[in-house]
């Protein structure tokens, strides 16, 4: 059946029930009124009677479907008509003007079909504006829903959650804006932000450029990374009030089970400023992918991404700081006996071993950190058990091997200046990430003692040369204090019980002994030999090698 044969059927059907209505057959077939002198006459009274009885349950048909009586105004069957109908095929629609003429057949698909046939139309140039102007405005409304996520937090939570306790004081109104300190400068800051963005846009037909204004307020987004450094602090502090506080815990149930909300908790809501950096990092890279070189909000583009790049890898990288710190907490607390926490070191890996002894395996901890491996013995029952140190191994001079013998697969050799062990680990993996990280750490450690020692040489011959009353060798040095310095003044080690000072009887500088293994002829001791430093002695020995070379002929040696 066409679509014109379908569409005159059911302008038939409408028809033929317009005038059931109009004499009284339908009214009369579905209700049945007591005194039939009263019957309906008129088609006001008629549209009265269905009106009161549509609310009736008809009678059911024998393929149990149920009836509809669908109330028509006979005086107005001319709009009726005009109103698109719908047939039993669902992909076409017919509409009728008022003089029962068809003037439009359409389609949902041929929608479709013309809007793709609209695309083919397009250069390649026309496209390519249409999909930069999309994500234009995808960056503009994201930053709208994001200002919306703010202001459910900072004005109707946070503001609601004071004003409330002010009047019944319930919790110290410091610790409601501990875990959400950071929200008003976010607020402020993407507010401006989404008016600038919007302002552009509007003006997008004149102005194409959008990234040179991210790229002057990318300074601010350094904000994010605060926030995202503390956000899991934050969230504990959250989760700590409402357990401490139980009418903290009722109101934030009630506000989470308004509209507002749409049925999400706070901490869905905290979690969106953590998200927004990716995300102007996304949408920025699609942006940017989407312009020619030419364009002239290339350049802006690339320096926006940067700043967002920057500021996301500074974001991930005091993230994980704020973890390896916490971790350094944990492990201070359990250490007796060691200052664990000192500038510049870092963790690396820590865990359990078994030391191979002369008679018995011993279960030892071991903490290996950026610029040492610490030995330690259980004090208690493991594993949550205090610690103490029972060696510091530095990693200058380490040597991490294997044994051939595949017998001894888990086992691994370590020999370091201080001591060395034969430790065994649970399995083959855990031994290999052992080795590996005790070896990449050790060769980066020596790598920063050689730069640090280089430039200090560079630095030690330019005073030489610049200053002729300083001669090494010929005079007595100055010793440096030992209460003064905590730490090697060539490789910056730090100094405990077991890591030695060392004075330079030339310089007089106080160092380790790992750069002070050398001795040199000294003019003022009658060209005794003493002890003295790396750079010392190469400048007094006249050395063409390296220092790198002399430092680990020291400790072969």
């Amino acid at each position: 059946m066409s679509e014109t044969e379908i569409t005159r059927s059911v302008r038939d059907h409408i028809s033929s029930f317009v005038s059931l209505v109009g004499n009284g057959t339908l009214i009369n077939r579905f209700t049945k009124p007591k005194n039939k002198s009263n019957s309906c006459s008129s088609g006001d009274e008629r549209r009265d009677i269905i009106r009161h009885k549509k609310s009736r349950t008809l009678p059911k048909a024998k393929s149990e479907k149920k009836m509809e009586v669908v109330v028509v105004d006979v005086q107005n069957t001319d709009k009726m008509l005009q109103m698109p109908i719908r047939s039993e095929n669902r992909d076409s629609v017919a509409t009728t003007g008022s003089d029962g003429n068809q003037s439009i057949l359409e389609s949902d698909s041929d929608h479709e079909l013309k809007a793709h046939d609209e695309l083919k139309q397009l250069t390649p140039s026309e496209k390519r504006d249409r999909k930069v102007r999309y994500i234009v405005s995808e960056i503009v409304s994201s930053e709208s829903v994001f200002v919306d996520c703010l202001k459910l937090l900072n004005n109707d939570f946070r503001t609601s959650m004071i004003d409330i306790n002010k009047e019944e004081k319930f919790m110290p109104e410091s610790e409601i804006n501990k875990f959400l300190c950071d929200l008003p400068q976010l607020l402020t800051f993407s507010t401006v932000l989404l008016h600038d963005l919007k302002s552009r846009f509007e003006k997008w037909e004149d102005i194409h450029k959008i990234s040179d204004i991210i790229a002057t307020v990318g300074p601010f987004l350094k904000m994010y990374s605060a926030y995202i450094r503390d956000f899991e602090y934050h969230c504990s502090l959250f989760d700590e009030f409402r357990s401490k506080y139980p009418r903290f815990d009722q109101l934030t149930r009630d506000f989470e089970r308004d509209e507002k909300c749409r049925m999400l908790g706070i901490k869905h809501y905290m979690l969106k400023p953590v998200q927004r950096i990716p995300q102007y990092r996304l949408l920025l890279q699609d942006y940017l992918d989407h312009l020619e070189e030419s364009n002239a909000d290339y350049q802006d583009t690339v320096q926006a991404l940067k700043i967002v790049c920057d500021v996301a890898d500074h974001a991930n990288k005091s993230a994980q700081y704020e973890n390896e710190f916490h971790k350094l907490l944990n492990l201070q607390s359990r250490l007796r006996n060691y200052e664990l926490i000192r500038s510049g070191r870092s963790l690396i890996k820590e865990g359990e071993l078994l030391k191979l002894s002369r008679k018995t395996l011993q279960p030892r901890y071991f903490i290996l950190l950026s610029d040492c491996l610490l030995y330690t013995t259980y004090q208690g029952s493991p594993p949550s058990c205090k610690l103490r140190v029972n060696h510091e191994l530095p990693l200058l001079g380490m040597d991490v091997s294997t044994p051939a013998k595949t017998d001894y697969s888990n086992e691994f050799i370590v020999i370091s200046t201080t001591r060395s062990l034969t430790l065994i680990a649970q399995t083959t993996e855990e031994r290999d990430e052992w080795t590996r990280l005790l070896k990449e750490t050790s060769s980066l450690a020596r790598s920063k003692h050689v730069e640090i020692a280089a430039l200090r040489r560079t630095a030690a011959k330019d005073l030489l040369f610049e200053q002729d009353t300083l001669q090494l060798g010929k005079f007595a040095p100055v010793w440096v204090p030992d209460s003064r310095v905590t730490m090697c003044q060539l490789c910056c080690s730090s100094f405990s019980v077991t890591f030695r000072r060392h004075h330079c009887r030339a310089c007089g500088k106080v160092v380790c002994t790992s750069c002070s293994g050398n001795q040199a002829g000294l003019e003022y001791l009658k060209y005794k030999k003493g002890r003295v430093c790396d750079d010392c002695y190469l400048i007094l020995s006249e050395d063409r090698r390296t220092v790198e070379e002399v430092h680990l002929g020291y400790l072969r040696a």
